[in-house]
This record gives structure tokens, C-alpha cells and sequence, in this order.
């Protein structure tokens, strides 16, 4: 699907009215903030995204939709030590856009480390680095609870088995009750962890919700497996090389891996028939 394409399938008539004067908010946030010689990144999903030059330095301008969401992926940003994530230089919420500070060459975790048992341990150490920060004292983010994700667990979805649903539910309930809530990236996988030639592997993108630590392992365990045995590997490489308390980590699966699914098969995407399988390897395994 094109960006434009993406944008109206997910947004309707307020995306298709968004996309209508995307050229002239591009133009308004280039004049106000000094930015030239701005350049769209190729792999456009919800959000435009280009890299711009401002100053004399590189950065990136982040456009989408105003509303909660967009407000939300900003408030991220604030919330987290900017030692890990890329730092934000300029934001307005209510137009829409934010500009950070470029990672170069913003290499993705994958390209960097394409063997994936390095991947696993690299990506590892940034999870780490990102949940084992003491969050700042004179700064007090509030980020809503990634609970209200799983309300697409009581979506009627006949592909897949109900059991599935109601265990997704119940391990949800299980990470709740211990009481360890802590903020969350929310998309954390290899196209959000870049290589930065001075800083080292940079975070970005942050969407920004509070829940169990283990729910920022899911979407990374999800991507760019070449098979279910790949996927049950990885799986297996937490668990016995990085110390990952198995009980946990599956429950964190359970719930948010089955939120991918559901969601993937109402948006009908190709990579939904993927999913299903890994987690029917979830689900049946013992």
C-alpha cells in the first residue's frame, strides 16, 4: 500500500481531508522553523517523515494527524531520558508535527546486526538501557495504560480460535497483578533502533503507554523472522541466555502478541497469515 493509501484506509475522510493539506502544512513548518532542502523518508507508513536541514544541522520533521495519539507520541518523547531516544527539539501538538534531532546514518538494528542472534542480545542491552533509567524527578509524564490496548481482545474476529482470546485476557490480568507497571516505548523492534555514528544505537519513535517491561520485547520477538522457528528461537534466546523469567514472557506475548493479531486481521494485512502462526506456537506450547 502507498502512504496515501495507508492514510485512508486507517484515518477515512479525515485522513483523505489530512492528506489534502499535507503540502501546505509541509511548506508552513519549513518557513516557521528555517528548514530547507527536505527530503520524505521512502518507507511512509501513518505519519509524513523526511529529514530536513535547519541551522546548518540535519534533523527530522514528524507530521501526522493531530488528535491523541500524535499528542501522546510527543508526551513519549518527554518522558523518557533523551541519553536513549532521540532527542526532541521543537513539537506543536495541536497543528500536528514535531522536529528531532537526525540519527546518522540511522542504520536499523537488522541492517547493522543482520545475524539475529546478535540482534537478540544487542537489541537486549537497548531494552535495558530504556527500562533500567531512574525517570527524572523534576519531570512527572503521565502515559495511559496500555490496558485500553487490550479492548481489541473483545473483538469478534471468527480466524481465530476463541480460547486464544480468553487466554490473551487472562494473561493480561496476570502482568496487572503484579503491580509493575513501568513506561513503555510501545513499538520497540529493529526499525526503531538506530545506528548512530557518535551515540551508538538511538531509540525513536515512542508511542508511549504504561504497562509491564515485557510488553517492550513482544513487537521486536514479531518482526523480521523468516520463519516460526526463527520467531521460537528468539523466544527461547531470552529466556535462557538473557535471563528473561519465562512465565512473564510468555504472558507478555499471550496478551499483546494476540492485540498484533487482531488488529492485523482487521486492517487486513499480508503479514496477518505470519502472526497467526507464531502465536499458535505460543498458545500450544507447554
Amino acid at each position: 500500500m502507498t502512504f496515501e493509501e495507508k492514510i485512508a484506509a486507517a484515518f477515512g475522510e479525515q485522513g483523505e481531508r489530512w492528506l489534502e493539506k499535507l503540502p501546505q502544512l509541509i511548506r508552513k513548518v519549513e518557513c516557521e522553523h528555517g528548514l530547507h532542502s527536505i527530503q520524505p523518508f521512502s518507507n511512509l507508513s501513518y505519519n509524513y517523515v523526511a529529514r530536513a536541514i535547519k541551522e546548518g544541522q540535519e534533523v527530522v520533521v514528524k507530521i501526522g494527524l493531530p488528535g491523541y495519539d500524535f499528542t501522546n507520541q510527543v508526551r513519549a518523547l518527554e518522558a523518557f531520558d533523551q541519553t536513549i531516544i532521540a532527542a526532541l527539539l521543537v513539537s506543536n501538538v495541536e497543528e500536528g508535527y514535531y522536529i528531532m534531532e537526525s540519527i546518522s546514518p540511522g542504520t536499523t538494528l537488522n541492517a547493522q546486526l543482520p545475524d539475529t542472534r546478535t540482534n537478540v542480545r544487542f537489541f537486549v542491552e537497548q531494552w535495558r538501557r530504556l527500562h533500567n533509567i531512574v525517570p527524572s524527578e523534576t519531570i512527572e509524564i503521565t502515559l495511559p495504560s496500555i490496558d485500553t490496548w487490550f479492548r481489541a481482545l473483545d473483538a469478534e474476529i471468527s480466524e481465530v480460535p476463541k480460547s486464544w482470546l480468553v487466554e490473551a485476557k487472562l494473561a493480561s490480568s496476570r502482568l496487572k497483578e503484579l503491580q509493575q507497571d513501568t513506561n513503555l516505548h510501545g513499538d520497540l523492534h529493529h526499525e526503531n533502533i538506530l545506528w548512530d555514528d557518535t551515540r551508538g544505537f538511538v531509540i525513536i519513535d515512542p508511542k508511549g503507554v504504561v504497562g509491564h517491561a515485557y510488553y517492550d520485547c513482544v513487537q521486536f520477538l514479531f518482526n523480521k523472522n523468516r520463519s516460526v522457528e526463527e520467531f521460537a528461537q528468539k523466544v527461547t534466546w531470552l529466556i535462557e541466555e538473557h535471563g528473561f523469567e519465562q512465565t512473564k514472557l510468555l504472558d507478555a506475548i499471550k496478551a499483546l502478541g494476540m492485540v498484533y493479531l487482531v488488529w492485523a486481521i482487521e486492517d487486513k494485512v499480508p503479514e496477518a497469515r505470519e502472526r497467526y502462526e507464531m502465536m499458535k506456537w505460543i498458545m500450544e506450547r507447554e
